[in-house]
């Protein structure tokens, strides 16, 4: 997959179309119901984010934005007032402390195969991963972040597909969760295998979960301090 001219429109739908096309075909799936790739427009950006699959229902009820993003648009951005949509409202939030355009932070999962839950998926999660690799590879070629916002479950899996060298910080917050605490911010310095950069990933949980939580301030305030 050959990067796009960054300005031509033309040029970035055929790259998009064809990242949708080869996922389809090492998926074996052609109906959108069971998969979404976009959230944004994927382009350069020192800020990336990455969650682990889609949820949503595979009924063709799903809100997105556009069909490949390609004039600007962003679901976080687009459905922030949508209660339906429950990350969209607190993850643009969240954004809205690290950049002044949340539009311009391209997004997308490390699995693209939807299931409600992560724990519902049809194949096993590392699979699946697996599966949207080279696309993932592109996007993040094509992107070049140096800063990438991870959930606690995409850490694990894009860690162990797409880093080395990482070194894990000690500066964590936590929030209680039942029997053990939820870890909701921690940070590394990784090498991001497909660029050969040096990038920063910030862990966080769900802030469709969390954001409501009194700890969420200080995710917020160590993620800008990590952001610089």
């Amino acid at each position: 997959m050959t990067a796009p001219n960054i300005d031509g429109t033309e040029s970035y739908l055929e790259w998009a179309r064809e990242i949708e096309a080869n996922f389809c075909q090492r998926a074996n799936l052609s109906d959108r119901r069971f998969y979404k790739i976009f959230y944004s427009k994927i382009q350069p950006s020192r800020l990336m984010v990455l969650f682990e699959n889609p949820g949503g229902e595979s009924a063709g009820t799903d809100k997105r934005a556009s069909e490949y993003y390609e004039n600007g648009e962003h679901d976080m951005v687009h459905y922030r007032n949508t209660p339906s949509y429950a990350l969209a409202g607190p993850l643009f939030n969240y954004l809205s402390h690290l950049t002044d355009d949340v539009a311009s932070v391209p997004m997308t999962n490390v699995i693209w195969h939807r299931s409600r839950r992560a724990a519902d998926l049809r194949v096993p999660s590392a699979e699946a991963a697996e599966i949207a690799m080279p696309g993932l590879t592109a996007m993040l070629q094509r992107v070049t972040p140096e800063v990438i916002l991870c959930t606690n479950g995409s850490f694990k899996l894009f860690k162990r597909l797409y880093l080395s060298n990482v070194k894990e910080q000690i500066d964590e917050v936590t929030t209680p969760n039942g029997v053990r605490p939820a870890r909701i911010f921690s940070w590394c310095n990784a090498s991001l295998d497909c660029t050969g950069s040096h990038v920063r990933v910030i862990r966080i949980g769900h802030a469709s979960k969390y954001a409501s939580r009194k700890e969420w301030a200080t995710v917020i305030q160590k993620s800008v301090v990590r952001c610089l």
